[in-house]
């Protein structure tokens, strides 16, 4: 159990740094596999969401900075996840952030506006050139070693 935790935990890390990519469409896919976690992993996500994570999200809500879409994301998720664990003692971040947030008069959509992933958000635009590959590939081999290269003492 105290593995998944630790897993958890770096999955938040993880998502904290995705939330802050200037990428409007990271950070909308980064919400949605947040919320996916929330609900497939009831147990274990939710007890390693810290503030540093559900900040990123306030911000998103609030903030208007990377795209509709997230922001209403962000909105209908921090309420869904406020309501589910009002009154949860062991977890008050989630109802403490959507209490906070409706006392100073944010309005939250309803679930049925929630914006979904398209086909488009999913697929990159470009495609790297064959020679490029070349160029990764003798860089990298610069940097190959051998254990057999390495000296040991002793």
């Amino acid at each position: 159990m105290i593995f998944y935790l630790h897993r958890c935990d770096e999955a938040v890390l993880a998502f904290t740094w995705k939330l802050k990519e200037p990428n409007e469409i990271v950070a909308f896919i980064a919400l949605n596999i947040i919320d996916c976690c929330m609900k497939n992993c009831e147990l274990l996500f939710p007890r390693a969401v810290r503030k540093c994570l559900m900040d990123e999200i306030v911000y998103i809500a609030i903030a208007a900075t990377k795209g509709a879409d997230a922001e209403v994301l962000a909105q209908i998720l921090i309420q869904e996840w406020g309501m589910k664990y009002k009154g949860d003692v062991t977890m008050p971040l989630f109802s403490d952030v959507y209490a906070n947030l409706k006392s100073k008069g944010i309005s939250f959509p309803s679930s049925n506006k929630r914006p979904s992933l398209s086909r488009s958000m999913l697929t990159t635009p470009g495609t790297v050139s064959s020679s490029s590959m070349n160029a990764s590939k003798q860089h990298a081999a610069k940097f190959e070693w051998s254990s057999t290269s390495v000296k040991t003492e002793q």
